[in-house]
């Protein structure tokens, strides 16, 4: 479950982290992607650091769902999600 707390400002902030330091292979996308700004983002793993952000310590991708729920979530904040591999 993505805890309510992760908001669309933690998510730019995460952007931002995943900008600077990259994406770590095993968090890559394989099916969908966050679009901002003409780049693309693995959903999962910046819901992930969103919530190192908040807390203090990422998010296991482990007890959140990818696709639907991520996507679902990010998009009720205002994000664009695409199909296809980052």
């Amino acid at each position: 479950m993505i805890p309510k707390n992760i908001t669309r400002k933690t998510i730019l902030e995460a952007i931002r982290m995943v900008d600077e330091d990259g994406i770590p292979k095993k968090r890559r996308s394989t099916k969908y992607n966050l679009a901002y700004e003409n780049k693309l983002y693995p959903p999962k793993y910046l819901i992930s650091l969103a919530n190192k952000i908040i807390s203090g310590e990422e998010l296991n991708p482990e007890v959140f769902g990818g696709g639907a729920e991520s996507n679902t979530y990010l998009a009720a904040l205002g994000f664009e999600i695409r199909g296809g591999k980052s």
